[in-house]
């Protein structure tokens, strides 16, 4: 006994079942189809894994559509007369099994299982159907169909289908009867099975099969075959990947079997197809508007050594016969230069071309060039094929040589191993066009904008994009993710704005049961397919001297209209409705045989703006139409007269077609900007507000010709919405928050944020913080203190953002300082010596003294995304200034710069002397790659870690005694020398986003007992100073393709920019030596957590070790210490010089220094600069 055909439709019958549970809110978390499948499975695996049940059977039975070598040539009206005849039906109850072809009729498969239940069959015990019998009862009829496979018409035999048909209808329920008449007709509609979690069920390795042997026949025989039939259908998750990657090893490409294709994205935008690359090296190939085949070649066959697939997968050898000739010559097959000795797996696409015009000729020429298993379909109206017309293809990869399984080579090689294997035969065998364009340049959005203006100038149908280093599946390589070594397409009409469009009228409509069960979720149907009509006699009818007369050109249905258009046409269409032989509004005809007859005319005719792909001319017609047309919107302000008539149609389509000779220039341009319109927001300008603990100012300054050392425009994974008081300055009215920048030319301005870093005093853990006035031209020892400052301000009691969803929180919240406290320094220059000096700062309650001042509007949000339940901190005491005196130092110092500026004040030009430059031991490393990381709590994920080759700790403890190993020590001096030369140690804790607020309390509640733990050991090596940074995981992708190793970690202003907007939290300590430890032991000086959620309180008392945890985003901005990457120039103006770098030459340029977008998008990549000696 087999696997009852019963079982199946249990399954079927239970995702039918879950249609209105699908279009709940709880259905898009998870598909409810997956709990029905594994209930299934659960139930059914024994029986299915039984030694007596035909696997292929099943997959048959359920996947019919896998299935193309099999046709039955059975369509609704034929497969209900055999089901009446095969039922013994009477009169009335065929009466029933027709109403399929009643709107609200429900299928035929409906049909049946009504008819079938008013006398139920009696299916006596062991008499079941079973998959067995169904799928050689189908293999029978697909024999006698000319259109199946070449391998099912060779076991033709005389086959009398009602006698078939009826032993199984007779024996099977009235609910198995609907799902076996749905399944002849290869459509479960309105069921759907999840098709890859189903192929996953049956076996894991069963949707890699089908990637590499696109057949179910043979992806079965293979896992049975004796080198995978001892992989277990279902191994443990630990275990899966392991077998995955070893099951490789035996997947390999067959001849005669099509090898499955990876699946493509649709590019909306061109913005939204950079963001798809990302900074990868991509491959633009022209795709040209033809047939696709794959040609598998076996030398060992002698003549007959071609087999060509179809894309559906079907055998189209000798329907394709026209070519073989073209292709061996192309291969050389049978010379002695040939490039293949046994076999051979290629692609390309069939095209027509033409001799006398030397060109591509168009898609409809191909029907008379190309058979369907010997017909010629929609050629009746074509005229012969011409002496100068003659097919040729186009070889865009190979998959194959012999030994050779190429799937796994990139893309690159790929290319260069088909231009080895094929001659080049202009208009007979040719390698498709190509355009290599590396998006980590700065230029790539504009390339990528020319090509497709190009494209679109000369009339191609699109690109196909590919990555060049990327193999042809996703599988084969060691990032398996599901964007990985997926095809780009970008065609004009994916982008909004840049198809053919044109307004026409919807004059009648009929209803197609067919295509019935695909509109299931429209109300009340009543038609399924619209005819689009085409006024002949326009100019009379617009003067009024004729009545109307349209021309059917073409029908538009569920691949055309979307839900919501095919419900208001429906309901709306009801209301005008009227028999097509009693229509008086209008006259209508149609010259094209091939389309059906209208049910109903529509009195005053639907205005809809059609997009479409292109012209071209359908079956059977003599005219042009929009190809692939497709409802943007009804105009319901627009009457028919508005719409486009026949004849403006043809020369649209003319228009539209011809490629433009002698203005092809002047067309390209004005394409591009069309193309660039419609993308205005793709110049990845991020506008975000600065996140800091001081307010922000913003001055103009000309742009510096030390490009390398501006960071880029980025985009961070997610802007967090931090506010801040961006005061401009305004000697008259310093109080006043200005919301201008200074007017500046446009061409040779730009605006920058500058802020000054004002010096501590001497800091400890019970002191308070003092900012003493200085004056402008300090010493250059104030300079060190400086960035001390940076790593130590922590310590201090600085006045916080408070965030708090509550509005009498928010008014008791401290306020932002408005005095900017941060570094005047040029973006990318060192810190100036004459800038190095203290001020003062405002009281602790600003507004109590300055009424005026803007205040904090907002809390800040962290890359959580949610607003922790912070407490608030104290108010320290600080110094005062006035507010005109601190506006009056900012002034000075921007005067200060803007006159270095204006003498071209280079970086060096603040270490001229050989004994500014320190030479290091070993070259520069990112911080990433020198600082030790925690991993946090959401352990190790392969596909984030494997592009950060380096060692992760997944304990705790253990890294924070890490921060004090001395190797970890020396290791720090190579990315924050700094640092190193104060003792300061560092760490970095990455946090998974996915994480809530209470899980990052936590983490930080648990480190700072256990540095507080470490510190009080009598023999720790752990720095009395530090900080560790709770960093967003993303961090590890932020530098592109050269990951952790960028040496844009290097460099402050990325930090300054960027890198504040992956922080989360800092936990930092300070150790006072001089106070003895209590006898009771380390004291905990933590945040004191409310249920896990509120902010850190500052605590003042006397302990072994103070330790503050920092909500401040400017507070990470220390991990960068340098101004500039080669030459080295450090925040202090040093400049470290590389041991390996030996000769004066090597040092007189900038190098080319490639910063990459962390969110993926585009990256810049910066210019030499002028000379620079040292």
């Amino acid at each position: 006994m087999g696997f009852k055909f019963s079982y199946v439709c249990d399954l079927l019958s239970g995702l039918e079942r879950n249609r209105h549970l699908k279009a709940t809110s709880t259905a898009r978390a998870q598909n409810p189809d997956f709990r029905i499948i594994s209930s299934w499975f659960l139930n059914y695996s024994k029986r299915l894994y039984d030694k007596d049940t035909d696997l292929l059977a099943v997959l048959s039975c359920l996947l019919p559509e896998k299935r193309p070598d099999r046709v039955y040539f059975l369509q609704h009206a034929s497969l209900a007369r055999i089901i009446g005849r095969c039922l013994y039906l009477g009169a009335s109850r065929l009466k029933d099994l027709g109403r399929w072809q009643v709107s609200g009729g429900g299928d035929l498969g409906e049909c049946v299982e009504n008819v079938m239940s008013q006398a139920e069959n009696q299916i006596p015990p062991g008499q079941e159907v079973t998959v067995e019998e169904i799928d050689n009862a189908l293999q029978e009829i697909a024999s006698c169909c000319r259109f199946s496979g070449p391998s099912v018409r060779r076991k033709h035999a005389a086959v009398d289908f009602d006698e078939v048909l009826g032993s199984l209808y007779r024996r099977l329920s009235s609910r198995d009867a609907k799902w076996l008449t749905r399944m002849i007709l290869k459509s479960y509609h309105p069921v759907q099975i999840p098709v890859d979690y189903f192929l996953k069920k049956v076996h894991f390795l069963l949707p890699h099969l089908l990637l590499f042997q696109n057949s179910l026949e043979a992806a079965v025989e293979l896992l049975k075959s004796p080198s995978l039939k001892l992989f277990p259908p279902q191994p443990q998750s630990d275990f899966a990947n392991l077998l995955s990657d070893k099951a490789l090893e035996h997947l390999v490409p067959r001849l005669g079997i099509k090898i499955g294709r990876p699946e493509y994205y649709k590019a909306r935008s061109i913005k939204h197809c950079s963001n798809m690359i990302r900074q990868r090296r991509m491959s633009l190939e022209r795709k040209y508007d033809g047939e696709y085949c794959q040609i598998h070649i076996d030398i060992s066959k002698g003549q007959d050594c071609i087999q060509i697939f179809s894309k559906s997968g079907k055998d189209s050898t000798l329907d394709r016969a026209g070519i073989h000739d073209v292709i061996k010559r192309s291969l050389a097959i049978g010379d002695t230069n040939c490039k293949v000795s046994r076999r051979c797996i290629l692609e390309g696409e069939l095209l027509v071309w033409d001799d006398r015009d030397c060109q591509i000729m168009e898609f409809h020429k191909l029907r008379k060039f190309l058979s369907r298993s010997g017909v010629y379909i929609g050629a009746d109206l074509d005229s012969q094929p011409k002496p100068y017309e003659h097919l040729m293809i186009v070889f865009f990869d190979i998959l194959l040589l012999d030994d050779d399984i190429c799937l796994s080579k990139p893309h690159r090689l790929r290319r260069l191993l088909l231009k080895e294997t094929v001659r080049i035969a202009p208009g007979r065998a040719e390698i498709s066009e190509q355009e290599i364009i590396d998006f980590s340049r700065p230029d790539a959005i504009r390339r990528l904008q020319l090509a497709l203006s190009r494209s679109i100038t000369e009339r191609w149908e699109g690109y196909v994009i590919k990555a060049c280093d990327e193999p042809y599946f996703s599988i084969l390589s060691p990032e398996k993710s599901d964007s990985f070594s997926r095809w780009i397409k970008l065609k004009k009409d994916y982008i909004p704005g840049l198809g053919d469009t044109a307004d026409f009228a919807l004059i009648g409509a009929r209803y197609d049961a067919k295509d019935a069960p695909l509109l299931s979720k429209v109300r009340q149907l009543s038609w399924t397919h619209f005819f689009i009509g085409c006024l002949d006699n326009k100019e009379d009818v617009v003067r009024q001297t004729s009545s109307p007369r349209f021309r059917i050109v073409d029908m538009i249905g569920t691949h055309s209209l979307n839900e919501n258009d095919m419900q208001v046409l429906n309901q709306w269409g009801k209301f005008a409705a009227c028999d097509v032989d009693s229509n008086t509004a209008f006259d209508c005809y149609s010259i094209q045989n091939s389309l059906p007859k209208m049910d109903v005319a529509f009195k005053t005719p639907f205005v809809v703006e059609l997009l479409g792909s292109g012209f071209d001319k359908a079956g059977n017609a003599q005219y042009y139409t929009l190809r692939f047309p497709r409802v943007l919107k009804i105009h319901w302000d627009r009457s028919f007269k508005d719409t486009v008539s026949f004849t403006e149609l043809q020369d649209l389509a003319e228009k539209a077609r011809a490629v433009p000779t002698e203005e092809l220039q002047e067309e390209n341009a004005l394409w591009f900007e069309k193309v660039v319109s419609t993308d205005k927001k793709n110049e990845y300008i991020v506008d975000k507000s600065q996140s800091t603990t001081t307010s922000s100012f913003t001055c103009t300054s000309s742009l510096s010709k030390s490009a390398s050392l501006i960071s880029p425009d980025l985009t961070p994974p997610s802007v967090k919405q931090t506010p801040a008081s961006l005061i401009r300055a305004n000697k008259q009215n310093p109080s006043k928050a200005f919301s201008q920048s200074p007017s500046v030319s446009s061409l040779n301005k730009h605006e920058r944020t500058l802020s000054l870093i004002h010096p501590l005093s001497k800091l400890n853990s019970t002191s308070t913080l003092h900012a003493a006035s200085s004056d402008l031209h300090s010493a250059s020892s104030d300079l060190h203190s400086a960035l001390s400052t940076l790593y130590s301000a922590s310590c201090s009691k600085r006045p916080k953002i408070s965030a708090s969803t509550s509005s009498s929180t928010m008014e008791n919240s401290i306020h932002l300082d408005q005095a900017p406290q941060q570094s005047l320094r040029a973006r990318g220059s060192p810190i100036p010596r004459a800038l190095t000096t203290s001020i003062g700062s405002i009281s602790a309650n600003p507004t109590s003294q300055l009424p005026h001042t803007p205040r904090l509007a907002s809390g800040f949000t962290t890359p959580l995304r949610e607003n922790p339940n912070l407490a608030e901190c104290p108010n320290p005491k600080r110094a005062v200034a006035t507010y005109k005196e601190a506006w009056k130092f900012i002034a000075d110092a921007a005067d200060v710069a803007k006159k270095n500026e204006d003498e071209n004040y280079d970086i060096g030009d603040y270490h001229l002397n050989k004994k500014d430059s320190r030479h290091l031991q070993v070259p520069l490393k990112s911080p990433l790659s020198t600082i030790p990381i925690y991993c946090g709590e959401f352990g190790f994920q392969e596909d984030m870690f494997r592009q950060a080759p380096r060692e992760f700790t997944f304990s705790a403890k253990h890294f924070v005694k890490s921060l004090g190993f001395p190797h970890t020590r020396e290791a720090l001096q190579w990315s924050n020398p700094a640092a190193a030369e104060f003792g300061i140690a560092m760490g970095i804790v990455l946090v998974n986003i996915k994480d809530p607020s209470r899980v990052l309390a936590m983490q930080l509640y648990n480190l700072g007992n256990l540095v507080t733990s470490e510190l009080s050991q009598p023999n720790t090596e752990l720095p009395s100073q530090g900080k560790i940074f709770f960093l967003d995981s993303r961090i590890l992708k932020a530098g592109g393709h050269e990951g952790i190793n960028n040496d844009i970690f290097l460099l402050n202003d990325w930090w300054t920019e960027y890198g504040t907007q992956y922080f989360y939290a800092t936990v930092s300590w300070r150790q006072d030596r001089s106070t003895a430890p209590s006898n009771s032991g380390p004291r905990r000086v933590i945040d004191q957590i409310n249920k896990f959620g509120a902010r850190a309180l500052h605590f003042g008392e006397p302990a072994a070790a103070k330790i503050i945890n920092l909500y401040e985003p400017s507070d990470v901005e220390v991990l960068g210490e340098f101004v500039s990457v080669r030459p080295n120039v450090h925040l202090f103006g040093d400049r470290y010089k590389d041991p390996n770098v030996r000769t004066a030459e090597d040092d007189k340029f900038h190098y080319p220094l490639d910063i990459p977008d962390p969110n993926g998008g585009l990256g810049i990549r910066y210019p030499q600069q002028q000379p620079f000696f040292v």
